[in-house]
């Protein structure tokens, strides 16, 4: 009888069936990303500060944005924000490194490696340790294309230890050399 009541309930509302269980994240097109307005600050996602090398207020703070949504797996949120600091500041190579890591969690190989490629051709201007970040997450992509080897991500592991032997209290790269330490693929 319960059951029937919170069948009808549910009807007289309009809930509508749950959708399917799929294997991974939605697949969302680089160009929908691209159309989108930045995202609003969420309080759930936190707050991070990752100082960047740029001297617009506002592109940092799309930055540090985007960085929190991105750990609080906010990812198509985490996308505009990233997008729109590359906005506010074209020379800036962080958030390009943000949304390579946003579409490599969106299962989109090509558009991560392109991004990272944004970075990588921003990385002039950027800090050794930013390049040190930017040259590390290459590992990873590498990684990721690679369809063998017992031990496919030593090098991004690796390059993740002497970046943290230069710079040990960058939460950043701490918390990449976590997720490359994983079981899991970072």
């Amino acid at each position: 009888m319960l059951a029937s009541s919170f069948l009808t309930l549910a009807l007289v509302l309009g809930a509508t069936p749950a959708p399917a269980c799929h294997d991974g994240p939605p697949v969302v097109p680089a160009a929908e990303l691209e159309k989108a307005p930045p995202a609003a600050a969420q309080a759930r996602a936190g707050t991070v500060h990752d100082a960047v090398t740029t001297t617009s207020k506002k592109a940092q703070a799309l930055h540090d944005q985007g960085l929190a949504l991105f750990h609080a797996y906010d990812w198509i949120r985490a996308a505009r924000s990233f997008r729109e600091a590359t906005r506010q500041d074209a020379s800036l190579a962080m958030p390009w490194l943000g949304l390579s890591m946003v579409e490599n969690a969106l299962d989109d190989p090509a558009a991560a490696r392109a991004a990272w490629k944004e970075a990588t051709a921003r990385a002039k201007k950027a800090t050794k340790r930013e390049r040190a970040r930017i040259e590390a997450w290459a590992k990873a992509l590498d990684a990721f294309e690679a369809t063998e080897g017992a031990d496919r991500f030593a090098d991004h592991r690796a390059a993740l230890d002497a970046a943290l032997a230069k710079w040990p209290e960058d939460a950043e790269l701490l918390l990449m050399r976590g997720n490359a330490a994983s079981a899991l693929p970072p």
